[in-house]
């Protein structure tokens, strides 16, 4: 389905329908990101600003969550229902893009922070491309992608601030000189649910506001140490976990415009 100029260009192999070039979405943004002058603190704690000022539906009034599993383990470590709790949500200032992850939740908890690798770990993936090229490959200006663990390297709940803070900006990624333009925090105190936080800063990671741009959510899961076992996506419903080649992969999203 793809020229044999589209495979050369993104490195994939014209003989595995798997590794192919995706077609490119439509521009149609899927969610539009309130503005708010209200901001959320940065502490991985859901407070009611979340509730009032986020977007948490996309634009057919379908929850934000993780619908689309791309790595499940038929070895009955996981339950895929489980992914059912898990949600997103979004709100801008215009200086910051704020986001919140709820994952995993009740006796379906298994934290684990032991590989080197963060995506191998509990972690989130965020992606975005700039200007929303979709192309078949990472540009190197703005399309991005980063992973943030569940736990910092003491395997306490993850924090920028602390020592030990886990985050890695990935291979393809265009490179990110200056890490504290992302601000996270993860809560595992209640037990309950874990809570993701992130702050992203729009002018340095060149996210535009009132102009569509692409944008991936992924949560990785770690059910017993060692290698990741389930990876749950937001937008990407081609059931290869390939958003980390394929800018084109990623869903569209819009800043609402500052008032």
């Amino acid at each position: 389905g793809a020229s044999n100029l589209q495979e050369r260009l993104a490195s994939t192999d014209p003989n595995n329908a798997d590794d192919t070039p995706p077609p490119a979405p439509a521009d149609d943004p899927e969610v539009i990101v309130f503005y708010s002058d209200q901001r959320p603190i940065i502490d991985g704690q859901y407070d009611p600003l979340w509730t009032t000022y986020a977007q948490f539906k996309d634009q057919n009034s379908m929850d934000l969550g993780f619908g689309n599993e791309v790595i499940l383990p038929d070895n009955g470590l996981i339950d895929p229902s489980m992914a059912d709790d898990f949600k997103w949500a979004a709100v801008h200032d215009g200086t910051y893009l704020y986001l919140l992850v709820i994952a995993e939740s009740g006796n379906n908890q298994t934290p684990f922070g032991d590989s080197e690798a963060i995506f191998n770990d509990d972690s989130v993936d965020i992606y975005w491309d700039g200007n929303n090229s979709k192309n078949d490959s990472y540009d190197g200006v703005d399309d991005f992608h980063v992973t943030v663990a569940l736990l910092a390297e003491n395997g306490e709940a993850n924090n920028s601030s602390a020592e030990g803070a886990r985050i890695a900006v990935i291979e393809n990624s265009t490179p990110i000189d200056d890490l504290t333009t992302i601000q996270y925090a993860v809560d595992l105190s209640n037990g309950i649910q874990q809570v993701y936080e992130f702050r992203l800063d729009l002018a340095a990671l060149k996210i535009p506001v009132d102009s569509t741009f692409g944008f991936e959510l992924d949560i990785n899961n770690d059910a017993d140490g060692g290698d990741r076992d389930a990876k749950w996506v937001w937008s990407n419903d081609s059931g290869v976990d390939n958003t980390s080649r394929f800018p084109s992969r990623m869903g569209n999203i819009i800043l609402e415009a500052l008032p």
